[in-house]
């Protein structure tokens, strides 16, 4: 493995094995990279070019590092110190290969529409930790690309405590494989993004996991997942602080299959434990109207929402049941005046039907599709109901006996379109 080193300061003189030797230019340094070498880079050091190419030759048996920090006596680095910059001045800024990259920034300063791409070749993976990407450009089609678009193999792009700044409302980020991120947010001095994440903008599947991320610069109306360019998209988005008196929603557009889950998300001082978007509707958390001394949440079924083919499935809760004790599962439930029956709202239950095979059965609350539907059972359970012209409290309800003890997967399930459903998401079990 050598260790290939980058600095102002340097002669230019191959192989690049000191400071005093270092390269002087990007170009030079990856030019002179192989399979598991590192790239040093002078924590000070920074470079504009016309277009800015760093090309990992790296395998995943032998991936390269690229690292900024403060220059060790002679060769290497004394300390990891976020700080190298490269900038392109026009054609575009990539990031590309298999390996990892600390303390390392990388943007544009035109303001030509441009592409700042990261993992832009089929096969790459990359983590970038304690990095910067920055604007790719003042035009408002300026965009950041995660991963390849086009036919091919995917790519995968980790992003640790990694900052974005946007030099308009409208970029994106396009995410075109497998992108996780890790803490992080937009930089100060960023654009108030109007939405971050577009899925599959370049027709390849995206599947995107957010574990912290503060857009608290974004606009009030900030969508998070602004399109979903395919069906097969998905976006779980954990712990993201949003913008005070946020009045935007999760996103993630109406194609069938598309789906995005906003979990744990702050909203100033507050905290709102779940949002879930699908194409047949959505169930949100509800810190308003919510069963008396509890919580619940708020399912809103869209017009594409219609049993027995297109009915919207609440996030699953899981129960422990004994083996051979017959057992009661249901959901208490609040409308503003919709009767609703049990082929319109109803529990399932995955569970373990038969002895000695770890395979679930399935127990559901809903008649046959040749039987007569009947109106819910009427409840006594006491909400809040703050803002409801004629609040109606029903219970739906599924009866099961497991063969064997274990975990089993209880959900409610609302198959009426257009329609406002309050529900308690922790089951009572009777």
């Amino acid at each position: 493995m050598a260790q290939i080193h980058l600095s102002a300061g340097g002669s230019n003189t191959a192989p690049y094995n000191s400071w005093a030797t270092a390269a002087t230019t990007l170009a030079a340094a990856v030019a002179a990279l192989a399979a598991g070498d590192d790239l040093l880079v002078d924590g000070a050091f920074t470079e504009t070019v016309a277009g800015v190419s760093l090309a990992l030759p790296g395998t995943v048996s032998a991936p390269c590092r690229v690292l900024s920090g403060v220059p060790a006596a002679g060769s290497g680095l004394a300390s990891l110190v976020p700080g190298a910059r490269f900038t392109s001045s026009s054609t575009g800024c990539s990031v590309s290969g298999v390996g990892y990259l600390y303390g390392i920034e990388v943007g544009a300063s035109t303001a030509s529409a441009m592409s700042l791409n990261v993992g832009a070749a089929s096969g790459n993976v990359l983590v970038l930790e304690n990095c910067a990407i920055g604007t790719p450009g003042s035009a408002s089609t300026s965009t950041w690309v995660f991963c390849p678009s086009g036919a091919g193999t995917g790519a995968n792009v980790t992003l640790i405590n990694t900052t974005l700044k946007a030099g308009n409302a409208g970029h994106r980020a396009k995410v075109n494989g497998i992108v996780h991120v890790k803490d992080g947010g937009l930089a100060t001095g960023s654009a108030a993004l109007t939405g971050l994440f577009n899925l599959a903008a370049d027709q390849r599947g995206a599947r995107l996991t957010v574990d912290g991320f503060d857009a608290s610069l974004a606009a009030t109306g900030f969508v998070p997942v602004s399109t979903a360019g395919s069906g097969g998209c998905c976006a779980l988005l954990r712990g993201l602080k949003m913008p005070a008196g946020w009045t935007g929603s999760p996103g993630g557009g109406s194609l069938v299959g598309a789906e995005v889950d906003l979990v744990g998300y702050q909203v100033g001082s507050t905290l709102y434990p779940a949002w879930t978007k699908r194409h047949n509707g959505e169930v949100q958390s509800d810190l308003v109207v919510k069963l008396s001394g509890g919580h619940a949440r708020k399912v809103v079924s869209g017009a594409g929402c219609k049993a027995p083919a297109t009915e919207l499935r609440c996030p699953p809760i899981y129960i422990s049941l004994a083996a051979g004790v017959a057992k009661t599962v249901q959901f208490e439930l609040l409308t503003d005046g919709v009767n609703l029956t049990d082929a319109e709202a109803w529990v399932e239950v995955d569970y373990y039907d038969t002895a000695g095979a770890w395979l679930y059965g399935l127990a559901q609350g809903r008649p046959s599709q040749v039987a007569s539907p009947t109106a819910l059972a009427a409840s006594v359970a006491a909400w809040t109901t703050t803002g409801l012209a004629s609040p109606l409290p029903q219970r739906a309800s599924v009866s099961l006996t497991p063969a064997q003890a274990g975990y089993a997967i209880a959900r409610l399930v609302v198959g009426r379109p257009s329609t406002t459903v309050w529900y308690n998401p922790d089951p009572t079990v009777v």
